[in-house]
C-alpha cells in the first residue's frame, strides 16, 4: 500500500474524468477549516512514512492543530500562501507555504513549505500542484524554494526530480515526556 502510494503521486493525471482546478485562495475561517481533515490526513500519512526515524515515534497518538490566529498573522503581512485543488468545487488538495524575506539574507525573498496533502485518488495532479506554487512563489519574489519533507516520503523524490537539493536536515529532539499544552 504505503510503495503503490509513493509512485501515484508521479502517475500522469486522466485529465479526461474531472475538472481540477488549482488557484490562491485567501486565507478564511471557512477555508482554514476547510483544511484541517486534509491536514489531518496528511498527519497521518506522515506518521507511517517517519516511522522509527520521528522523535515521537511509537507515542504519536496526537492530531494536528493548527493555530489560525498565526495563519491569520502571516496573511495580514502578505506572507501567506494558500494553493487549493478542486474538483468540481470540492477541496481535494492544498499546499501552504510562507514567502518573505529571508531571516538571514535581508535581500532575498525565500519561500518555505508548510503544509501539503492531495487526496489519493487525485495524486495525479501533484506536479500541477507543485508547479503552480513554483510559479507563485517566484512572482512574489521568491528567489529560493524551500521544502520541508521527509526522504521517506514520496514528495522527496518528486522534488529531486524537479532539481530540488537536500541542503540542510532538520534535526528533532524530544524533551519532554508528557506534551504541556500552550495557551
Amino acid at each position: 500500500h504505503g510503495q503503490r502510494n509513493q509512485y501515484h503521486w508521479l502517475r500522469q493525471p486522466d485529465y479526461g474524468v474531472s475538472e481540477v482546478t488549482i488557484t490562491v485562495e485567501p486565507l478564511t475561517r471557512s477555508l482554514f477549516d476547510e483544511t484541517l481533515p486534509l491536514a489531518r490526513k496528511g498527519w497521518a500519512e506522515s506518521t507511517v512514512a517517519k516511522a522509527e526515524t520521528c522523535a515521537w515515534y511509537g507515542e504519536r497518538d496526537f492530531d494536528v492543530d493548527p493555530d489560525f490566529q498565526q495563519y491569520e498573522a502571516l496573511a495580514s503581512v502578505g506572507a501567506l500562501v494558500v494553493m487549493t485543488m478542486r474538483d468540481a468545487g470540492k477541496l481535494v488538495g492544498y499546499l501552504t507555504g510562507t514567502c518573505w524575506k529571508g531571516m538571514h539574507h535581508r535581500h532575498f525573498v525565500v519561500a518555505q513549505s508548510d503544509s501539503f496533502f492531495v487526496e489519493p485518488e487525485h495524486r495525479g495532479h501533484v506536479l500541477r500542484l507543485v508547479r503552480a506554487y513554483e510559479k507563485e512563489m517566484v512572482k512574489r519574489g521568491a528567489v529560493a524554494l524551500n521544502w520541508l519533507t521527509h526522504t521517506n516520503g514520496p514528495v522527496y523524490k518528486l522534488l529531486l526530480a524537479r532539481g530540488y537539493v537536500a541542503d540542510e536536515t532538520m534535526m528533532e529532539k524530544r524533551v519532554l515526556k508528557e506534551v504541556q499544552l500552550c495557551a
